[in-house]
C-alpha cells in the first residue's frame, strides 16, 4: 500500500505498508526497517549505453580464496549490477572523481575535471555538488561524457549501494505481519550547468524514498531486512511517556502510540527478562524483551487497562 499526503503545503509524504507474510522477518515496535534500494532502470539504461557496456553481458567474480565476500551474487548480468548492487546517484567522493582522469579521452572534459579537483578550489567544487546535486551518473551522461572505461576497473572505482534505514511507524501487536513506513520524498528541481557553459533542468528525487514511492501497490517487491532497535516503552503500563520530535519525524511516536492504545486494550505485551539481548540483521528477535500474548481480537477485550499519560511534543514545518 502507497498512499500520499493530501496536503500539498507540506510537501510530499507517504504512507507505506510492507507485507512480511512468507518472509519469516518479525519486529518489536520501534525496531527500523532496512530497504536495499535500486536504481532507476531508465537512469541504468542511459548510463551503460554511455559506457558502452552490454547489459545483457553476464559478470562472474572468482576469488583467490575459499572465504572470499562476493559484492554481488555471480554470475549477475550488468544491468543487474548497475541496478541492484552499485551506487550511481550518489554524489561521488573526490578521490573517486581522480580515479577516472586517465579514463577521460576528451582534453577538455579532462581539463574541466582537473580544474574542478585542484586544492585551490575546494569551496568551488562543494558549491558544484551541492549546486547540481551531480550523481556519478550525471557526470558521465553529461561533463564526462567522453569516458571509456573498462568494467572491471569500474567495479573497483564506484561504491557498493547501502541499505536505507526507517523507522518502523507501527506496533508489532497490532500489526505483526506487517510494517508501516511514513517516508519524506526528497525532491528539488534544479538548473545544472555543464562543462560547455550551457545549463539543462534536472528534477533530483532521492534514491530510496524515489524508488519506494514508484512500487506498485499488490505487485512489486523490496528488499528489506528488520535491524533491532533500543527504543522500547517502558513494561509498566501506567509509567508516564513524554516523547519530543523536533521535525525529526513521527514514524517512532506512531508506532509507540499505537502499541499503548492496544495495550490500553489487551495489557502487557511485553515482559521483563533476564536473558541477554540478541541482535540480527534477519529478524527482530530480541530475547530482552518476551511476547506475552498474541495478537487479540476485538472479542477478547475484556475490559480497558489504566495507561500512563503519553504526551507528544512534535515539530512543525510551519512557524505559525
Amino acid at each position: 500500500k502507497n498512499t500520499k499526503s493530501k496536503n500539498k503545503d507540506i510537501g510530499s509524504t507517504r504512507h507505506i505498508e510492507v507485507s512480511l507474510e512468507n518472509t519469516g522477518l518479525t519486529y518489536i515496535t520501534a525496531d527500523n526497517l532496512a530497504i536495499l534500494p535500486e536504481n532507476d532502470i531508465d537512469l541504468v539504461n542511459k548510463l551503460l549505453k554511455q559506457l558502452n557496456y552490454n547489459p545483457e553481458d553476464m559478470v562472474e567474480i572468482k576469488g583467490k580464496n575459499s572465504d572470499y565476500k562476493h559484492p554481488f551474487p555471480t554470475p549477475c548480468t550488468i544491468k543487474d549490477i548497475f541496478t541492484k548492487y552499485i551506487d550511481i546517484q550518489g554524489s561521488p567522493r573526490q578521490s573517486l572523481l581522480m580515479h577516472l582522469i586517465p579514463y577521460i579521452t576528451d582534453d577538455n572534459q579532462k581539463n574541466w575535471l582537473i580544474d574542478l579537483l585542484s586544492k585551490d578550489r575546494k569551496e568551488e567544487y562543494k558549491a558544484f555538488m551541492k549546486d547540481t546535486f551531480a550523481s556519478f551518473s550525471d557526470l558521465i551522461c553529461n561533463q564526462l561524457s567522453s569516458i571509456s572505461i573498462p568494467l572491471s576497473d569500474l567495479l573497483h572505482i564506484l561504491p557498493y549501494m547501502q541499505p536505507r534505514y526507517y523507522t518502523i511507524s507501527s506496533s508489532s501487536s497490532e500489526y505483526p505481519n506487517t510494517v508501516h513506513l511514513t517516508i519524506a520524498i526528497t525532491e528539488a528541481n534544479l538548473n545544472v550547468p555543464s562543462s560547455k557553459g550551457k545549463a539543462s533542468k534536472k528534477k533530483f528525487v532521492g534514491l530510496c524514498s524515489g524508488f519506494v514511492n514508484n512500487l506498485v501497490a499488490n505487485k512489486d517487491s523490496c528488499r528489506i531486512f528488520i535491524r533491532n532497535s533500543s527504543f522500547r516503552l517502558p513494561t509498566k503500563l501506567t509509567t508516564p511517556i513524554t516523547m519530543i520530535g523536533p521535525g525529526t519525524g513521527i514514524a517512532p511516536m506512531r508506532a509507540l502510540l499505537q502499541e499503548r492504545y492496544y495495550q490500553s486494550l489487551h495489557g502487557p505485551t511485553f515482559e521483563e527478562s533476564d536473558q541477554p539481548k540478541l541482535r540480527t540483521r534477519s529478524t527482530s528477535t530480541d530475547l530482552s524483551y518476551t511476547k506475552t500474548k498474541p495478537r487479540s481480537t476485538s472479542k477478547d477485550i475484556i475490559d480497558k487497562h489504566e495507561i500512563g499519560e503519553n504526551t507528544l511534543y512534535f515539530g512543525c514545518r510551519n512557524d505559525d
